[in-house]
């Protein structure tokens, strides 16, 4: 208990600490939605457009892999995944595609934008071993509302869902 008073976690009760995260990544949540389909069907970003979502999708026409190294396949192999069970596989893929691309870009940067929620709460577990909890809300909050983090939760990207395995590995 000398440790938990030493690094303030002693102030608000579990239960506070529990509201207060828990409103926290609500908060994320809503950031990294809001405005998530911005700019389509056309995907602005480079990256975007040539690397992890069209990438996910070939992978339904050759196999499981990518033929792809220039960033991690993480992501990419996340998307496929992903892909597959919202619109039913390869087929369901292809023709939403035709249909409405719209549609497979925003399954694609919703995974992103729900990864990186998950990378907060990883990093507000994270924070509380290293440094205690008011330390670790402070981290989290930055993170929440950093202009980069939420505008790249935005787009069908690695950046920032990278956070969540660096966390969960610390």
């Amino acid at each position: 208990h000398e440790g938990e008073r030493a690094r303030g976690d002693h102030l608000g009760g579990s239960r506070g600490w529990t509201i207060a995260i828990c409103s926290l990544l609500f908060v994320a949540a809503l950031l990294r939605v809001y405005g998530i389909q911005h700019g389509l069907p056309f995907a602005y970003n480079v990256d975007e457009q040539a690397h992890f979502m069209p990438r996910a999708i070939g992978m339904f026409g050759h196999g499981g892999n990518p033929d792809y190294f220039v960033n991690p396949p993480a992501f990419t192999y996340l998307v496929h995944l992903v892909l597959a069970v919202w619109f039913g596989g390869r087929d369901g893929v292809y023709q939403a595609y035709i249909d409405d691309p719209i549609a497979v870009w925003t399954a694609a940067r919703l995974t992103a934008a729900a990864v990186a929620v998950l990378g907060l709460w990883l990093l507000w577990r994270a924070g509380i071993r290293l440094l205690g909890r008011p330390t670790a809300f402070i981290a989290t909050g930055v993170m929440t509302f950093s202009f980069l983090a939420v505008f790249y939760s935005h787009q069908a990207l690695n950046d920032v869902p990278t956070l969540a395995p660096i966390a969960l590995c610390i």
